[in-house]
This record gives structure tokens, sequence and C-alpha cells, in this order.
């Protein structure tokens, strides 16, 4: 059984849905019908956990400095200094 709640993916979602189904009939029939996927489950979640796309803080980095890549250094080094204590 992998981490089905943590698959970024609904293409994997669906193949541990499908284990756990498999497994244990009402606990699918559960989370599907009484809990609901977009509460537990990473990839049919409808908006940004903790106001980032991703738990990877090199990906959350990247994503943060896609505007100002093109600065000039000193400037991109004060934006990345102004962005971590909001973190």
């Amino acid at each position: 059984m992998g981490s089905y709640w943590s698959t970024y993916r609904c293409k994997d979602f669906v193949g541990y849905i499908i284990e756990i189904s498999h497994r244990y009939p009402r606990v699918a029939e559960y989370l599907e019908n009484e809990v609901g996927f977009k509460k537990w489950s990473r990839c049919h979640y409808p908006g940004l956990r903790y106001n980032i796309t991703t738990m990877n803080m090199v990906e959350s980095l990247n994503n943060m400095l896609v505007n100002a890549r093109d600065f000039p250094y000193v400037t991109l080094l004060n934006v990345i200094q102004e962005k971590m204590p909001k973190w």
C-alpha cells in the first residue's frame, strides 16, 4: 500500500483508491461518500495548501522567484529577504 494521501496526480490516486476498495470496501465507500476526497486527498484539494503549491522548499522558492529571476542580483536577494520572514 503506497502513500495515497500524498499523491499529487489523480491518475496515481485512482490506483490507490481501487486497491483500498478491494481490501476495505466499506472504508473506500466512507472516504468517497461521507468524507469526500477533497478533504483529505492532495490531488483533489481545490486550493493551494499553505499558500504554496508544494511542500518541497526548493520548488516553493522557485515558484516565488518566477517574476524576480530577471532582476539584478541585489534586487533578487532583497526579494528573498523580504519574503522569508512572511513565510
